[in-house]
């Protein structure tokens, strides 16, 4: 395995805007996850933007099967050892089907938000606080030989 983290963000908010706290935990996750498959030392970590399709409201159920199946294809090129997933519900859903169904090597990931509202002059404005990150999917490992176990690493607060 190389000694590199490739994380993958797949989403409608590119990694440039994102919160310093996110990127940060976003790296600290991936790499904890990552260093239990490898014992070599990781060296480098890389965070790229893969933007969210749009999704027209218009078309069907197998109108977004197809476009997942496209970006997994993409995700599968990019060989991310971690994905970043959030967005449109059903393109999710699809994607993490697949993840589910298939067990790929590569984990997905997405964070939760704290939803800030406030009214100025009688008009509403919704700000979004990153909150943590949480696992949507991980491969099966195993890790009878390994010291530190998945519990263990569930149990680290990634906020």
């Amino acid at each position: 395995m190389e000694n590199k983290v490739k994380i993958v963000n797949l989403s409608n908010h590119p990694s440039v805007k994102w919160e310093e706290k996110q990127v940060n935990a976003v790296k600290e996750y991936a790499t904890l996850i990552t260093a239990l498959q490898t014992t070599s030392q990781i060296k480098e970590i890389v965070l790229t933007d893969l933007p969210h399709p749009q999704i027209p409201s218009s078309e069907d159920e197998n109108f977004v099967d197809k476009l997942a199946e496209e970006y997994i294809q993409k995700l599968q090129e990019m060989s991310a050892n971690v994905v970043f997933l959030a967005g449109e519900l059903s393109f999710v859903s699809s994607i993490l089907r697949w993840a589910f169904t298939r067990k790929p090597n590569v984990h997905i990931i997405t964070s939760t938000t704290e939803r800030i509202v406030e009214e100025k002059d009688g008009v509403k404005i919704s700000k979004f606080q990153f909150g943590r990150i949480r696992k949507l999917y991980s491969p099966p490992v195993n890790l009878e030989e390994e010291e530190l176990t998945l519990r263990d690493f569930e149990e680290i607060d990634f906020t």
